[in-house]
C-alpha cells in the first residue's frame, strides 16, 4: 500500500497550493496529518490511460522525481475550491480478482476516457477510518476532497474511470452520498474461483511458499503470530464483521480470502438494501458474450454505441504476461481445487455472512443481464423467410432488389405495399412474393426490436436455407438501416412526451405595475419533447425565478433518484 516511507527525501522548497492541480502532481496517499502528493516528469502519463493494467500507485512510485505534502485544512479549501467534478464518472468497486482490471483496460481504449487503476489515496482513507484515526467528522470531508482532486479539470478528459481496491467498496455509500451522478459498477466473481486465484498470490518463490506453510500450520503461525495478523489486516479487517467472524489467531490462508470475498459481497448487499443505485456485473456472464457485455455496459452509462468495436479490444488480453487474469484465469468448477478442509471452512464462513457454498452461483439483486434477448422464431414467419431464400421461387437477379423493397417498405409510408406492383417481380408467383415479403418484413422487424447481432440473425438465415451471398446482401442492408428501423419502432406506444432538449434565456425584472423596483432574475424556459406518433418536437414553455428553478432542478433529482431505486427491484 502507498505510503510516504516508500520514498527517502530531503526538502527541496515550497510552494503554492493551487501546485498541485498541475498534470503532472496526482494524489498519491493519505496520513491522519498530511496529504501526500507525487509529481512526475512532464510529458509522463501515470493515470493508467496508457498501461490501464499497472496499479496507478506502482506508477507514481516508479515514476516520481518528487513528493508534496499538504497539511489537511489546506487540503480541505482547495478541494472545496475545486468543486464537484465536471465530467462524467464511472466508479468500479469490486471483490478482487474478478476481471476488473479487465474492465479497465476496456474503458482505457476510448477516446477522451481516463482510467485511474487502483489509486491508493482511497485505500489509505479507507484503512485511516476503519481504524479511527480521523477526528469526528473529517473522513466526511477528506473522500469528497480527494474524488474531487482526483478528478480535477483535465483537458484530456471527457470521461473519468475509477477503479477501487477491494476493501474501498465500503465507500460505495458515501461516494453515492456526495456524488450521486457518479456511475457505480461493482464487478465481482464465483467465490471458488476468487478464492483459488487469490490463493496464487503465493507463488513458487522459496519465501512465498514458506509464508503459506508458516500460516497454514498451526504450531509455526503460533511462533510466528506476525503472519496471520498481516494477513488478517490486509485482506479482511476493513470489511469483517465486528467482532471478525474468525479470530485472526486462528485464520489459515483459505479463510482469509473467503472472508475477504464473502464481506465484501455482504457489504454491497448492504448498499444495494440502502438503495445505493449501483449496477452488479459477475465476471463469469460478461465473458460469454463480450460485445453484448460492452453494448449493455455502454447503454447503462450513456457512451455510444460506435465505440463497441474499439472497446472490445480490451478483452484480447496477453495471457502470457498476464495468466491470471480474462479467459486464462477461468478455472474448473470443480471444488477439488481447494483441499476438503479448507472448503469445509470455507463454507462454514460463507453461511455466517448468509451467502451459498463454496462455488455456487450467486446473484446479488439488480444483477446486470448480458444475455442476447430471443426474438420470436414463430414457424410461420420462417416458412416465408425460407421461400425467400430458395432461389427457384425468388432468383439470384431479383433477391438484392427484393431485399431493399422490404426495408423501404418498413421506412417509408410511399413504399409499402406496393412490391407486388413492382415490374422486376412481373414473373414471380404473387402468392409467393407476397409471403416471402410478410415473413423477410417481420423477421428483420423483430430483429432490430431485440437487437439481434449478425451471427443471430446469420444463423436463423442458414436455417432457412439461404447461400452465404444471399445472407451478406441481407445482413448489410439491415445493418444499414437498423438504427432507422429501431427508431420508428420506438415511435411506437403510447408514453408520456419525452424530452430531448432544452432552449433558456436570463432577462433581469427590474420594475412590475405595483413595485418600482423588482430587481430579480427571471429564467425563461423551453423544453422540446418528442411526442410518439408525431413527427415535429412540441414545446413546453414557462418562466420562474432562482428560487423556482432551484426547486424544479431539486425535484427533478429526487424523481431521478427514485426512478434508479425502482429500476434496482
Amino acid at each position: 500500500m502507498a505510503d510516504p516511507s516508500n520514498f527517502i527525501t530531503t526538502h527541496k522548497a515550497f510552494k503554492h497550493p493551487n501546485y498541485i492541480l498541475k498534470p503532472t502532481v496526482s494524489l498519491y496517499c493519505m496520513t491522519k496529518d498530511e496529504v501526500i502528493f507525487v509529481e512526475v516528469p512532464e510529458g509522463v502519463d501515470i493515470t493508467g490511460t496508457q498501461q490501464p493494467r499497472t496499479p496507478m500507485y506502482i506508477q507514481q512510485f516508479q515514476r516520481a522525481h518528487s513528493l508534496i505534502t499538504m497539511p489537511l485544512p489546506a487540503f480541505h479549501k482547495i478541494a472545496h475550491d475545486l468543486g464537484n467534478p465536471r465530467v462524467p464518472i464511472i466508479w468500479i468497486s469490486n471483490t478482487g480478482h474478478c476481471g476488473s482490471t479487465m474492465l479497465v483496460q476496456m474503458f482505457a481504449k476510448l477516446p477522451g476516457m481516463l482510467v485511474m487503476n487502483s489509486p491508493d489515496v482511497l485505500t489509505t482513507l479507507a484503512f485511516l477510518e476503519k481504524n479511527n484515526n480521523f477526528e469526528k467528522g473529517e473522513y466526511e470531508q477528506l473522500l469528497p476532497g480527494a474524488i474531487r482532486i482526483l478528478c480535477k479539470p483535465d483537458e484530456r478528459a471527457r470521461m473519468i474511470c475509477v477503479k477501487t481496491r477491494p476493501c474501498c467498496t465500503i465507500q460505495m455509500g458515501d461516494v453515492y452520498r456526495n456524488f450521486p451522478h457518479i456511475y457505480q459498477l461493482y464487478v465481482y466473481r464465483n467465490s471458488l474461483k476468487t478464492i483459488a486465484s487469490s490463493l496464487n498470490i503465493f507463488g513458487n518463490e522459496e519465501f512465498d511458499i514458506l509464508s503459506r506453510y508458516i500460516l497454514d500450520s498451526e504450531v509455526l503461525s503460533t511462533v510466528f503470530p506476525c503472519f496471520r495478523k498481516l494477513l488478517y489486516n490486509k485482506y479482511c479487517s476493513v470489511l469483517d464483521r465486528t467482532p471478525p467472524i474468525v479470530n485472526p489467531k486462528n485464520m489459515t490462508t483459505a479463510s482469509a480470502f473467503t472472508i475477504s470475498w464473502a464481506a465484501n459481497i455482504a457489504t454491497c448487499l448492504d448498499f444495494v438494501e440502502a438503495g445505493v443505485p449501483l449496477l452488479p456485473l459477475l465476471f463469469e456472464d460478461m465473458m460469454r458474450n463480450p460485445r453484448r457485455t460492452c453494448s449493455v455496459l455502454f447503454d447503462h452509462l450513456e457512451i455510444r454505441q460506435d465505440f463497441v468495436d474499439t472497446a472490445m479490444e480490451g478483452f484480447k488480453l496477453d495471457t502470457s504476461k498476464h495468466p491470471n487474469s480474462g479467459q486464462s484465469s477461468i478455472l474448473p468448477e470443480s471444488r477439488k481445487t481447494i483441499p476438503h478442509d479448507f472448503r469445509v471452512e470455507a463454507d462454514s464462513i460463507l453461511k455466517k455472512f448468509g451467502l451459498p457454498k463454496l462455488g455456487e452461483r450467486f446473484e446479488i439483486p439488480g444483477l446486470a443481464d448480458f444475455e442476447t434477448p430471443k426474438f420470436n422464431r414463430d414457424l410461420s414467419l420462417l416458412d416465408g423467410v425460407a421461400l425467400a431464400g430458395d432461389a427457384t421461387h425468388i432468383n439470384d437477379v431479383c433477391f438484392q432488389h427484393f431485399i431493399t423493397k422490404t426495408i423501404e417498405g418498413v421506412l417509408d409510408k410511399s413504399s409499402r405495399n406496393t412490391i407486388e406492383d413492382d415490374k422486376v417481380f412481373n414473373k414471380l408467383d404473387k402468392s409467393i412474393l407476397k409471403e416471402a415479403y410478410s415473413g423477410v418484413l417481420s423477421l428483420l422487424l423483430e430483429a432490430a426490436k431485440f437487437d439481434a447481432e449478425t451471427a443471430t440473425l446469420s444463423a436463423i438465415l442458414e436455417e432457412c436455407k439461404f447461400t452465404q451471398d444471399r445472407i451478406d446482401i441481407l445482413l448489410q442492408l439491415y445493418q444499414e438501416k437498423k438504427l432507422f428501423i429501431q427508431i420508428l419502432l420506438g415511435n411506437i406506444g403510447t408514453s408520456p412526451p419525452h424530452i430531448v432538449d432544452v432552449d433558456w434565456r436570463l432577462d433581469y425584472y427590474i420594475k412590475s405595475n405595483q413595485l418600482e423596483k423588482v430587481n430579480e432574475p427571471v429564467y425563461l424556459i423551453s423544453l422540446k419533447t418528442e411526442v410518439p406518433g408525431k413527427t415535429d418536437l412540441e414545446e413546453v414553455q414557462f418562466s420562474c425565478s432562482l428560487e423556482q428553478l432551484q426547486d424544479f432542478v431539486g425535484k427533478l433529482k429526487d424523481a431521478t433518484k427514485c426512478l434508479e431505486k425502482i429500476g434496482q427491484v
